[in-house]
Order: structure tokens, then C-alpha cells, then sequence
């Protein structure tokens, strides 16, 4: 497979294999385009899978359902977009985690379609953190720590610019 932005090939974009429904495959299917923006996903048994594309400074893309016959290359080019940087903040009365403890955050899209996923470390004085950047339109987020369990909220992104998600928390 191959993947483009508007300046041409991107490498070094993150690829993760989905199955048809858009859930993880498997935890260690993935891989980094090369130089050519070009990757191979090799040895999967027939069916119908997709691909989750991630890369810095652009909006993660999910692919249409690709069919994989077996002995039969299938190719798939994914074009990525810029993006809009999207920032979370987590307010409210709640235990704020250790500075360094890790939170895990989820991003769907408007239509139910989990587009991102990932961990990172809690900022120091109740800060935003990037998330990454999202095409315009609506989401939802879910935040989960230890301290506080799991929280969520819903987004909206404009066409440019940069947005902070406000996420209020309460203490159960």
C-alpha cells in the first residue's frame, strides 16, 4: 500500500491492519512506510480488512474495506490531510493523576468509527495535551487514568486553527 499527502509520498506513517469492522487485527500488525511512502502487509489470510493511518501533523485516516484473496497483491493508496491540532484538557472535581502517570484516550468519529487510540503522560498543572490532528467535523473522546477511571466528552474541530476539547470529570 501506498500513502500520499498533498506534497506527494509520506514516510515513516504509521499503518495498523483492521479487521472489517475497523477493530484491531492484531496488536503487532503494524508497520512504518518507507522512503517511497510504501509498505507491505504480508501473509494475511483471505478476507476483508482495513488499514488505520496515522503520521505526524495529519488527520488519522481509516480506509474503506479492501477484499485479500489469496496469491492475489492487493493494492491500496491512502491519502492523508493536513489536519487541525486538537488539544484535551480534563477539569473538574476529580483525583488528578501523578505528573508522568499515563492516561489513555479513544477518538471516534461523529459515526461511531474509533479513528484513534493511544496513551500518553499526564502534563504538569492540569495543562492540555495534544491528541494529534483530526479533520474537521465532530468526535468523541474518552480519557481513562487510574485515578480518575474513565471519562468522556464530544468535540467539534473548525476547518484550521488549533482546538482544546474541554472534558469535565465527576467524582463518582
Amino acid at each position: 500500500m501506498a500513502v500520499l499527502d498533498s506534497a506527494g509520498v509520506r514516510a515513516n506513517a504509521m499503518v495498523r491492519l483492521l479487521g472489517a469492522t475497523g477493530q484491531p487485527v492484531d496488536l503487532y500488525q503494524r508497520a512504518l512506510t518507507d522512503r517511497s511512502g510504501v509498505v507491505s502487509l504480508t501473509g494475511l489470510p483471505p478476507g476483508q480488512y482495513r488499514v488505520a493511518v496515522q503520521a505526524p501533523r495529519a488527520a488519522p485516516r481509516v480506509s474503506e474495506s479492501v477484499l485479500v484473496k489469496s496469491g492475489v497483491e492487493q493494492l491500496l493508496n491512502v491519502t492523508l490531510d493536513r489536519g487541525v491540532s486538537v488539544e484535551v484538557q480534563v477539569r473538574g472535581e476529580i483525583p488528578w493523576p501523578e505528573l508522568g502517570e499515563y492516561v489513555l484516550y479513544k477518538v471516534w468519529r461523529e459515526d461511531g468509527e474509533l479513528l484513534l487510540s493511544g496513551r500518553t503522560r499526564v502534563p504538569a498543572l492540569k495543562e492540555s495535551w495534544s491528541i494529534g490532528n483530526f479533520a474537521p467535523g465532530g468526535y468523541r473522546v474518552q480519557i481513562e487514568s487510574s485515578s480518575f477511571g474513565v471519562i468522556a466528552g464530544q468535540g467539534e474541530v473548525p476547518p484550521a486553527g488549533k482546538v482544546v476539547w474541554v472534558i469535565e470529570g465527576r467524582q463518582e
